[in-house]
C-alpha cells in the first residue's frame, strides 16, 4: 500500500493548541523536520459542508501546454469527476477536487492544465498536499470525499487518514448521498 513516510510511526500530525505539526523527516520527534500550520478555525467550525473528490487523468487536451489557467470543471473531463461537479452544482452545495499537484482545487480557483500521476508523489510533496488539505478545509465541520472504491488510490486513503480533520471526513460512494 502506498503511503509516504510509511515507516514514520506518527500516523497524523501532532496537535499542540491550536496548531497542528507535520513531522517530514524520518524520526519520531516533531521537533526536527516539522512544519506546522495554524488550525484556529478548528476550535469555533462553523456548521457547514463541503463535497470533496479526486482528480482524475483524463483532461481537456485543447489546455494542455498553453499556459492558460482554468477552473477544474474545465480541466477534468473523466465522466465521474464530471457527473460529480454536476451533482454537486445541481444541489447548489460546496465543493471541491483534490489535485495531486495542487491539493484542494476550489471551483473559483484556476490553474493551469498539469500531468501529475498519485504514483509519483514524494514524500514531501504528500506531506504538503495534506498540509494544504488541512488548512484549506478547516473551516468545515463536515467534509464528505467522494470516490469509486474500484479506482480510489491509496495515496488518497493515507491522506484521509492522516488528516487533523479526520473526524470530520466521511467517505461516501454514491452520488446520491450528496444533499
Amino acid at each position: 500500500m502506498f503511503c509516504p513516510l510509511a515507516t514514520n510511526r506518527a500516523q497524523k500530525p501532532l496537535l499542540v493548541g491550536r496548531q497542528a505539526w507535520y513531522n517530514i523527516g524520518s524520526g519520531d520527534d516533531f521537533t526536527a523536520d516539522s512544519v506546522s500550520c495554524s488550525l484556529d478555525a478548528m476550535a469555533t467550525p462553523q456548521m457547514t459542508r463541503i463535497y470533496v473528490t479526486h482528480c482524475s487523468h483524463k483532461k481537456e487536451e485543447r489546455y494542455k501546454g498553453t499556459g492558460e489557467v482554468i477552473s477544474p470543471d474545465l480541466l477534468y473531463t473523466a465522466k465521474p469527476v464530471q457527473r460529480f461537479m454536476a451533482k454537486c452544482n445541481q444541489r447548489a452545495v460546496r465543493w471541491a477536487i483534490f489535485s495531486d499537484l495542487y491539493g484542494v482545487w476550489f471551483p473559483e480557483v484556476r490553474h493551469a492544465w498539469y500531468e501529475k500521476d498519485p504514483d509519483t508523489v514524494s514524500g514531501i510533496e504528500f506531506w504538503a498536499l495534506l498540509r494544504d488539505f488541512d488548512e484549506k478545509l478547516t473551516s468545515y465541520s463536515e467534509i464528505y470525499f467522494y470516490y469509486n472504491p474500484g479506482r480510489f488510490h491509496p495515496l488518497y486513503g493515507c491522506l484521509l487518514n492522516r488528516s487533523a480533520l479526520g473526524d470530520r471526513i466521511r467517505r461516501i460512494t454514491h452520488l446520491s448521498e450528496i444533499i
